[in-house]
């Protein structure tokens, strides 16, 4: 079973259109994965600029456990408040490039906002959602939107 497919049933790619009355939908499946990437992604960026992997091997790896630990008390919450918002507005752009493109900017945004001293902080957590959106690409199916006298 293909997720990933227009209503002709070809597979969904970057950039392609789609007629009026579609929507992307990505389902509570892809929203976990994504989520779980960009935290692992956010950490490892993390771990890796700090300097970590010029340590011994158990320092990297004890760090980046330590880092994914006490991350997910920030990036698991701004998930939820920027990711989920970004992807209901996203519904009827089918271009997953403008997707990616797009959570890269939302993930940006409570970056700047929460190490305001610090913009590399702020560029890790876009790049870090970007990477999570673009891991779930394959997930991202069409479907057709109710008529308004189904609603």
């Amino acid at each position: 079973m293909s997720t990933t497919t227009r209503p002709d049933n070809m597979p969904l790619a970057f950039g392609c259109n789609h007629p009026a009355g579609t929507r992307v939908v990505l389902g509570m499946r892809g929203f976990i994965i994504g989520s779980l990437v960009a935290h692992a992604a956010f950490n490892l960026i993390l771990v890796v600029f700090a300097g970590a992997p010029q340590q011994d091997a158990f320092y990297f790896l004890f760090m980046a456990l330590l880092v994914f630990i006490f991350s997910a008390v920030v990036v698991l919450p701004v998930a939820v408040i920027f990711g989920a918002p970004t992807a209901l507005a996203l519904r009827r752009v089918h271009s997953q490039t403008l997707h990616v493109l797009a959570f890269f900017a939302a993930g940006l945004l409570p970056g700047l906002l929460l190490f305001p001293g610090n913009p590399q902080l702020g560029l890790i957590s876009g790049a870090a959602a970007g990477i999570g959106r673009l891991s779930v690409w394959r997930l991202a199916r069409i479907e057709h939107e109710p008529a308004k006298s189904d609603r």
